[in-house]
């Protein structure tokens, strides 16, 4: 997977950072799974190592974990500078 900095999108737009509660609402709410379907085409979803952590957590059963995996590897991945997690 390539990372945002790697795919140039620092320098060239707009980058939506997706957190557990929207990620959720994709599976839950049309309205919103229509409203983030151009941002995935536009490869302007992201999402960190922190947020992976979070959603994986709670993944039912290896096969679950493994359909996140792959819906989170859909997302650019952003670095988490040294020294933000304690």
């Amino acid at each position: 997977m390539r990372t945002a900095i790697e795919a140039g999108v620092a320098t060239t737009g707009l980058m939506y950072l997706l957190d557990r509660s929207a990620l959720a609402r994709i599976r839950v709410d049309d309205v919103i799974a229509k409203a983030l379907q151009p941002l995935y085409a536009a490869r302007a979803v992201a999402t960190c190592t922190i947020i992976d952590l979070e959603v994986l957590y709670s993944a039912r059963d290896h096969a679950h974990y493994q359909h996140i995996m792959h819906a989170q590897r859909q997302c650019l991945l952003l670095p988490v500078p040294p020294g933000t997690v304690p």
